[in-house]
């Protein structure tokens, strides 16, 4: 990386943390642009070297921010080799839940976007993300899966975990994330049962 790519990487990740900072306090909705590079200390134009509009800047903090929480995630749960697919699959989900439990405001962030978080890594130059995503998808592979339906499986309990999880840590509604775990991971893993059967 040359010293222009550092100094540019430097200034988009400023930008990123001044975004989750304020995005995280003041809100999404409330924060302006102007915000954002007032409290990132740079020029208005500067901002729309790296991202088109607020939007586009909240899609690449959650791949940022969710990065790290799915990487994490899965070191924790994938690398104890003692344990089955399902149960690393279980535990993957249940470190994510811990970790927004912990994270509220970035639980309140990523709200419903884990999904479209899911779709905008496999656009990500993170090879430590792309290469756990891969392992992920190969491991219901040898379980029987076809890619595609590996892929879709992945999705859907994404969707899943973002919906229900990120609504229980949150809001508490309708049920706290205690509340609705047992049954959450139970349902977790009948689709990863379900799914191998069916394929």
């Amino acid at each position: 990386m040359t010293k222009a790519e550092i100094k540019q990487n430097i200034k988009r990740m400023n930008i990123l943390d001044s975004a989750y900072r304020l995005f995280t306090v003041v809100g999404f909705s409330s924060t302006a642009i102007d915000d954002i590079v007032k409290s990132a200390g740079i020029a208005k134009g500067t901002f729309y070297l790296y991202f088109k509009d607020k939007y586009d800047l909240l899609d690449q903090l959650i791949v940022h921010k969710g990065s790290d929480l799915i990487v994490e995630s899965y070191k924790k749960a994938f690398y104890d080799e003692s344990k089955n697919f399902e149960d690393k699959v279980i535990t993957f989900i249940n470190n994510i839940i811990d970790f927004l439990i912990h994270h509220r405001e970035l639980a309140a962030l990523v709200q419903k976007n884990l999904s479209s978080f899911f779709r905008s890594i496999l656009n990500t130059d993170n090879s430590e993300l792309q290469n756990s995503l891969k392992e992920l998808t190969n491991g219901f592979i040898k379980k029987g899966y076809t890619k595609e339906d590996a892929e879709k499986t992945i999705y859907l309990l994404t969707d899943l975990t973002g919906s229900v999880c990120c609504d229980a840590v949150v809001y508490e509604k309708p049920y706290s994330i205690e509340d609705i775990r047992p049954l959450f991971l139970l349902t977790v893993r009948n689709i990863i049962k379900q799914g191998a059967t069916s394929v």
